[in-house]
């Protein structure tokens, strides 16, 4: 897979062995440093091999190598023989990405911000080089057509990812910092849009653990890896553009602060009246009970660009920190099957499938065709909870539309009740019978089912603070139920022969995948279709009660 030879030619390591100087005056790491890179580019000559084959990671490398000789260069070892190479490569990099933007436009994607950023790193860095101004005006118009193009009203980046969204918004970090030192600054609706996309990342944060639903294409990668919170906590970045565009900080102070002090001009010493708790900026696909440290996240998508996954009406559940019904991830682009991109399928999310198909055509390991449509139907509140609706046309062709609405109970012991329907799109065209099939993916831990019956099932989990239920039942009673629980591929309980290599699998990041519970239940069965599931936690005291 190409994209563990690209990860070494990010210089991430340049980031750790620069922040070891500042913090030592080591003169160790400065020659490790100078040593891995002349390694390097001994062994990746310009415009030869993998290395130098994408633009957009030669410019994730240029931006690398920008920041850390900044740290480096007051190393007495960072001689004017060090300098000289350091531009000439600086500007190697630059040259490499100018013949290709136009493939980077075409793609309008990540490639076109990081490639622009790149340009206009580059001639910020070689003021006086004869191209930096053609490599300026380049890189500055595309960076704000990308910023301004690619993030929409709502905040959501054209990659549906979570992951590439963090990534952008560490490249407006980069640009609003080094542009300051031009008094250059971005055109008002770049900053709204860029504000939007932050807030629209708090607003699925996680306020305990500061992770996020693991939504869309996740391929590990982190620009400015400039922290030491592990790689799925958000904080660090998102602590860091609160500070930078909407001037206050996400968080109270914490160990995610590293990336603010070297992004910003700000002072974080800060005062906590003034905090935007992560999560606490409103999304009408989330509701939240925060007394009882409980949220879950509908996933309701309008595909601007090329959908990533086939994803749509997945509902991510949250308690206490832990990610109880959560995102199967990416695991592998580029494998033989069944890893060559699968876990971007409909039958690994949290949500209904029907004869087995996706919501859309998969054409490829990044392309499905035919879009699907989802909408936000209505958000209700009253005394006794609240709930939204959404719904999705994606089995169409079927005849058939899914709909799913998601209740906060406020007064029962059963916190979440998620009702699905699937029925006639054309009621008056005739609709045979379908598999139907739920399904929810949930962490390996000890469980249990403790009750089987012909339409409902009982199923329990054992997490680190007491048992989790799952209830299902049909709502008609004459329907009967069948289950498959699968860990790692292979059914572990339950019934039924076709089992996907990729149910009961999580991938935290790229190329890691761990084992999960993957619960289907499934019904044959004349539309309409009516499957409620009912999830209750116990009872955790609270820090003021122990």
């Amino acid at each position: 897979d190409i994209k563990f030879i690209w990860e070494i030619g990010r210089f991430g390591w340049a980031f750790t062995l620069a922040r070891a100087y500042l913090l030592t005056g080591d003169e160790q790491y400065v020659e490790g440093y100078l040593d891995l890179e002349k390694t390097f580019f001994r062994h990746n000559p310009p415009n030869l091999g993998p290395q130098w084959s994408s633009a957009q990671e030669v410019a994730i490398r240029l931006i690398a190598l920008v920041f850390t000789a900044q740290i480096f260069s007051g190393s007495l070892k960072f001689t004017q023989k060090e300098r000289a190479e350091f531009s000439r490569l600086i500007a190697l990099h630059a040259r490499r990405i100018v013949p290709t933007i136009a493939y980077a436009r075409s793609q309008n994607n990540n490639h076109l911000i990081l490639e622009a950023l790149g340009l206009v790193t580059a001639s910020l860095c070689l003021p006086t080089h004869p191209a930096a101004k053609r490599w300026y005006r380049l890189g500055w118009r595309w960076l704000v057509d990308g910023f301004e193009g690619q993030i929409d009203d709502e905040g959501v980046y054209i990659q549906q990812s979570v992951n590439y969204q963090r990534m952008i918004i560490q490249g407006a970090l980069w640009a609003n910092r080094i542009l300051k030192n031009k008094q250059v600054m971005f055109p008002h609706q770049v900053v709204r849009k860029i504000k939007l996309a932050v807030e629209w990342l708090l607003s699925i944060t996680d306020p305990i653990s500061g992770k996020l639903p693991n939504l869309g294409h996740n391929d590990g990668t982190y620009l400015f890896p400039l922290t030491v919170c592990p790689y799925d906590d958000y904080r660090p970045v998102l602590q860091a553009a609160s500070l930078a565009f909407l001037q206050k900080p996400a968080f109270q102070n914490g160990v995610w602060d590293e990336m603010a002090l070297w992004m910003c001009d700000a002072n974080l010493e800060l005062d906590l009246k003034d905090k935007v708790v992560g999560g606490a900026v409103e999304n009408p696909q989330v509701l939240r009970d925060e007394k009882r440290k409980t949220w879950g996240y509908l996933r309701v998508a309008s595909f601007h660009g090329r959908p990533a996954h086939a994803d749509l009406l997945h509902f991510d559940l949250w308690w206490q920190g832990l990610n109880i019904a959560q995102d199967a991830g990416t695991y592998l682009y580029n494998a033989e099957y069944p890893w060559d991109n699968r876990l971007c399928s409909t039958d690994v999310h949290n949500t209904i499938t029907v004869n087995g198909e996706d919501q859309m055509l998969r054409a490829g390991r990044f392309l499905y065709l035919g879009k699907a449509n989802s909408k936000l139907l209505h958000r209700d509140k009253n005394e006794d909870g609240e709930s939204i609706s959404a719904v999705h046309d994606g089995y169409g062709k079927l005849n058939l539309i899914h709909q799913r609405t998601v209740i906060l109970n406020a007064r029962s012991q059963w916190i979440w009740t998620i009702e699905d329907e699937i029925r006639p799109l054309d009621a008056s065209k005739l609709v045979d019978s379908c598999l139907v099939r739920l399904h929810w993916l949930v962490p390996d831990w000890k469980w249990k089912l403790i009750c089987y019956q012909e339409n409902s099932l009982y199923f329990t989990i054992m997490s680190p603070m007491g048992a989790v239920n799952l209830r299902i039942a049909a709502k008609d009673e004459d329907t009967a139920l069948m289950y498959q629980l699968v860990r790692e591929g292979r059914l572990i309980a339950g019934d039924g022969k076709e089992i996907s290599p990729n149910w009961g699998w999580v991938s935290p990041t790229y190329g890691v995948k761990k084992p999960a519970l993957s619960l289907g239940v499934l019904i044959n069965a004349k539309p309409p279709v009516i499957l409620t599931s009912s999830w209750s936690f116990p009872k955790v005291k609270s820090r003021d009660e122990m």
